[in-house]
């Protein structure tokens, strides 16, 4: 948790030194999501609020689900108290891509850092040390295909 409170302290700090002259104006994040995320996102909230998700389980909950749940809380816990603007992408591509063109303030899940050119955009702190995640394919011993 504390990682996360870091990281959303820098990013609270990022947004308000980027927009001089608007301290009047009601700051809100631009995020972009995949469609299909949000989609799923919008059926598994049906109409709850994302501040207040604490049980992740049941229809239409998923890893991009929750990691764009837990992006809002994170940005709250960290102090940012703002609406998110979830701005809907067709691919994972695009979504980098406007990232890039500064449309977007963030991402709203994760991307892999290789995707993001060094000079282009700010990235956060790794949350996983090397080694700590492992990916791999599951399946039954005996199973024949």
């Amino acid at each position: 948790m504390r990682d996360m409170r870091y990281v959303c302290g820098i990013i609270l700090s990022l947004l308000l030194f980027s927009a001089p002259g608007k301290a009047n104006s009601p700051i809100a994040v631009k995020a972009v999501v995949i469609e299909d995320v949000l989609a799923d996102y919008k059926n598994f909230l049906n109409g709850r609020n994302p501040l207040s998700i604490k049980d992740f389980s049941g229809p239409y909950s998923r890893r991009d689900v929750i990691e764009l749940i837990l992006f809002q809380q994170a940005l709250t816990e960290g102090g940012l108290h703002t609406p998110v603007i979830l701005i809907p992408m067709p691919t994972y591509q695009r979504a980098i891509a406007e990232l890039e063109k500064g449309y977007a303030d963030a991402t709203a899940n994760p991307v892999w850092e290789t995707d993001l050119p060094e000079a282009s955009t700010w990235k956060s702190i790794s949350t996983v040390d090397p080694g700590q995640f492992v990916a791999g394919l599951y399946g039954k011993p005996k199973k024949n295909c």
